[in-house]
């Protein structure tokens, strides 16, 4: 493979954290008032949580959002809601949740920060996407960019017969001109494992990490 088809990126990176679990094991949210924390779905609240400990005294700050089905659940019940045994109808709370900025949207409340936010869903690669879009972003302000990434089990209508679910997921990432490690993106890859993205984004932030699909790959690793 020629240098010439090869593509890189270097991200320098202030901060990150990663969490997965449950959704019955969600994680602490002490610092979002119980009205907004209850408005939160599972990803929302770990998604909110990693933000947290990442960018917690950092204010303002630009968001970049990135989730493969976002509020799928909500917007399903939202659905079911419109059959005719439902007489009363979806509510118009339920609908303003449902959007995939919604999440976002709850961070700025809480923090009280009008910065610009960002959300994004490209499928499975979202979370890649995400740091991509947030790149540029950085480079063009030279102000830290939180990139915050986040997905839950879908509902069982769209599980196609699988039995195993996947955890709640969530990654936060403060891209900044302070950081004392970069983030190096290179594609394409060659000889890289099958991985789910949010897991591999995280091993490359810990050390090195690949991510594979559809015959096109990157591998990212971690330099000090």
């Amino acid at each position: 493979m020629s240098e010439a088809s090869a593509q890189s990126l270097v991200i320098p990176v202030l901060r990150w954290h990663y969490w997965e679990g449950s959704p019955s094991e969600l994680p602490e949210l002490k610092s979002v008032e119980p009205l907004l924390r209850r408005r939160l779905s599972p990803q929302g609240r770990a998604a909110l949580a990693v933000a947290d400990i990442v960018a917690g005294g950092l204010h303002p700050v630009r968001v970049v959002y990135a989730s493969q089905h976002g509020e799928l659940a909500r917007t399903l019940g939202i659905m079911e809601s419109l059959r005719p045994e439902c007489p009363d109808g979806p509510s118009p709370a339920s609908f303003a949740l449902s959007v995939l900025n919604s999440t976002p949207g709850i961070y700025s409340i809480a923090r009280r920060d009008h910065s610009p936010a960002l959300a994004l869903s490209a499928g499975e690669a979202s979370c890649w996407y995400g740091l991509l879009e947030a790149a540029p972003v950085w480079l063009e302000h030279r102000s830290p960019v939180l990139l915050i990434s986040a997905d839950a089990p879908v509902p069982t209508l769209f599980r196609r017969g699988q039995v195993d679910l996947a955890p709640v997921r969530a990654l936060a990432v403060l891209i900044g001109a302070e950081g004392e490690e970069r983030l190096l993106a290179r594609s394409p890859s060659q000889s890289v494992d099958e991985q789910a993205a949010l897991p591999a984004l995280a091993s490359a932030l810990a050390s090195e990490g690949t991510w594979r699909r559809e015959g096109s790959s990157w591998r990212l690793s971690r330099h000090a």
